[in-house]
């Protein structure tokens, strides 16, 4: 089982996992807020993934340190790559507000481009929830729960994977000006990989339980 020390390593992991949660929620609602032309949404909302993001990365400093404390952990480099995995998810997510803010204003999103975008937003929002409820549940000792967890972020990253192709066929086949297409598909691509670091970090997850 996990030491004391190894539940405070989780505690402050979960407290970490809770701001990329935020910055995933946030960023969804940015792009619900893009496709809505709804600007004053987008700037707060902006400010808040921002915020989030830096809060992530403080945090992520914060662990390290108390990881590197326990030289006798026999889970220390386990949960060194779980922290670096883990962080990588806010940096991706930021750029994708980033990318969509950087997009021509007089641009405003269609209802058929917003049918193929959302679908992606909210399945990366659904894999930040599955990745929070995961951390809680192995702090919590619920392993089986955990798992759980861990088999749902795996058929989630299978919907973003989806979602994306079918946002990148639609795109590609449309008459926006090209540079247009390649913008939004940059950002959208940041979204299907910010699942993909989410799925990695899981099976350092799934390295975790194996120990106990």
């Amino acid at each position: 089982m996990f030491s004391q020390h190894d539940i405070k390593i989780l505690r402050k992991m979960a407290e970490h996992v809770l701001h990329i949660d935020n910055t995933i929620r946030d960023m969804t609602k940015f792009v619900h807020s893009w496709l809505d032309n709804d600007r004053e949404t987008m700037e707060k909302t902006m400010k808040r993934v921002k915020q989030s993001e830096s809060d992530a990365n403080k945090d992520k400093l914060a662990l390290m340190e108390m990881i590197s404390q326990a030289q006798a952990s026999l889970r220390r480099s386990d949960f060194i790559r779980l922290t670096l995995r883990t962080d990588m998810i806010a940096d991706i997510v930021e750029g994708v507000v980033s990318r969509i803010s950087r997009i021509n204003k007089d641009f405003i999103p269609d209802k058929e481009l917003a049918a193929f975008l959302k679908p992606l937003a909210d399945s990366i929002l659904m894999m930040g929830g599955h990745f929070k409820s995961a951390i809680k549940s192995l702090l919590e000792g619920t392993i089986k729960q955990t798992s759980k967890y861990l088999d749902k972020i795996d058929s989630t990253e299978e919907e973003i994977d989806t979602a994306y192709r079918n946002c990148e066929a639609y795109l590609f086949n449309s008459d926006l000006d090209i540079k247009l297409v390649m913008q939004i598909r940059s950002a959208m691509y940041q979204i299907e990989e910010a699942g993909d670091r989410a799925h990695y970090a899981s099976d350092h997850i799934r390295i975790l339980l194996a120990t106990l």
